[in-house]
């Protein structure tokens, strides 16, 4: 169960993981803690599906989907954590800074992907009350908007009414009372309207349930969400911590490098005997390497070897530069 796991799923070599000098228990572990950053990328994926398009199937589907995702840029960050990758060096200390900088960055946004919405799940007792306070002040602020608007629109027609009764008066006319009756159905109509706006906005604020506003709940007002977070971020870092510096990975890797390195030059060898022999064949002439490096084909090395090679037309341009 677990080698599969390790080879099929994290990448590890199935020849190197047969080696004795490798510790099942550490690859135990290991794959442990990936396996649980998968179940929790999946679980916080369909925890935002189904509080955002509130679908079981199409959030099964979608929090697989992006929890593929996630768990392929751990993935990535995982097995580009070699301690043989991961060497400062004084030429290769800008690279590298840079190198450390975005995987802290991607280690951080996987982190914050898996633990927020985790923490609206695991503190929903708490968020709750807060959530509900949150509800009765939006239907207040709406009920004083809507009251303050209503008030003004009665205010108006009563004005209204008051300065055609005045006309009236005024020029000695009948004074219609069903103008007053007019103006009382008015009235009833905009609080009967006021009250089914208000009445709407209840049932749809208490169906809703303001997924980030939870998460802003969870942040803000909820002291236990910070050690929760601190255990997620432990949970991430675990499997690169093991990567990086636990001495049965560095093995690993050791026995990975020199067996890539063995396949590299053996292949090298075989193609460079290839290469002279069709190129003899061909021209009656031997191949006359350029010996810039050391270590062909890795490169690291450079050659102590003096000579200059000229490029194609290098001793035209050096004759028009001297005469």
């Amino acid at each position: 169960m677990i080698k599969p796991f390790l080879i099929f799923v994290c990448g590890f070599d199935p020849v190197i993981l047969q080696q004795d000098h490798i510790a099942d228990l550490t690859f135990k572990k290991f794959a442990f803690g990936f396996m649980l950053v998968i179940v929790l990328s999946f679980f916080s994926t369909f925890i935002v599906f189904i509080n955002t398009i509130e679908n079981l199937l199409g959030s099964i589907i979608l929090a697989a989907f992006f929890s593929l995702l996630i768990v392929n840029l751990y993935r990535l960050i995982i097995v580009t954590s070699s301690p043989n990758n991961l060497k400062l060096k004084k030429e290769n200390f800008r690279d590298m800074i840079g190198h450390y900088i975005v995987k802290a960055i991607l280690l951080l946004m996987i982190f914050f992907i898996i633990s927020e919405p985790l923490e609206t799940f695991v503190f929903k007792n708490n968020i709750s009350a807060y959530l509900n306070d949150y509800k009765e002040e939006l239907v207040d602020n709406f009920e004083d908007q809507l009251k303050s608007i209503s008030i003004e629109n009665i205010e108006k027609l009563t004005y209204e009414n008051e300065l055609t009764i005045k006309f009236r008066k005024k020029n000695n006319l009948k004074i219609d009372s069903m103008s007053q009756k007019l103006l009382d159905e008015k009235i009833i109509f905009i609080l009967q309207e006021d009250q089914k706006q208000i009445f709407d906005l209840e049932q749809k604020i208490t169906k809703a349930n303001f997924f980030f506003k939870q998460i802003s709940i969870a942040n803000s007002k909820i002291p236990q969400s910070y050690l929760f977070s601190i255990l997620i971020l432990l949970i991430i870092l675990f499997p690169v911590y093991l990567i990086m510096y636990d001495e049965n990975f560095k093995n690993y890797f050791i026995f990975e490098e020199d067996s890539n390195n063995y396949i590299i030059q053996n292949n090298w060898e075989k193609y460079s005997v290839k290469q002279e022999k069709l190129f003899f064949e061909t021209t009656g002439k031997k191949i006359l390497r350029q010996n810039l490096y050391q270590d062909p084909p890795f490169n690291k090395i450079k050659s102590l070897d003096k000579t200059k090679y000229l490029k194609k037309g290098s001793l035209i341009k050096w004759f028009n530069k001297e005469y």
